[in-house]
């Protein structure tokens, strides 16, 4: 598996921030490749989540399950994906009046480990970039 860790300061609370990440319903309108996202079952801080991501021209549909850590961490992994193995990971720690965000995304992908390397990391961008971008949308500076 290609593991990319991403950590940056933001002068958001970690609540705020959690919250974002948990709104996982609402990932289609920032996220990109992620066409649609459902909530199946909710079992207290465990979910699972039907998802149709697009990866090149063609849907990819699977299920995660999202483990909720409020509001510290959430950890969302792939269960039912054909081809592929996902664990993507948020955390939240606040110091003093900044909150470091971590997105980490372990991403198994058929191919080359270079080329799927390089995926990794240019989707761990573009996730980490569209999450704060949102949070800059919704919480404001």
């Amino acid at each position: 598996m290609s593991c990319v860790t991403i950590h940056r300061m933001v002068p958001f609370t970690t609540e705020a921030l959690f919250n974002i990440a948990a709104d996982i319903e609402n990932y289609p309108t920032f996220l990109p490749n992620c066409i649609a996202t459902r909530i199946a079952k909710r079992d207290g801080d465990l979910w699972l989540v039907d998802n149709v991501f697009r990866w090149g021209p063609v849907p990819l549909r699977f299920q995660t399950q999202a483990q909720l850590d409020r509001p510290k961490a959430i950890t969302i992994q792939s269960i039912n994906a054909p081809m592929m193995k996902m664990v993507i990971k948020w955390r939240f720690d606040r110091q003093d009046d900044q909150t470091e965000v971590t997105l980490e995304l372990d991403l198994k992908l058929p191919g080359p480990d270079f080329l799927v390397a390089d995926t990794v990391q240019r989707e761990a961008q573009a996730i980490e970039t569209a999450f704060l971008q949102h949070a800059e949308n919704v919480i404001g500076s």
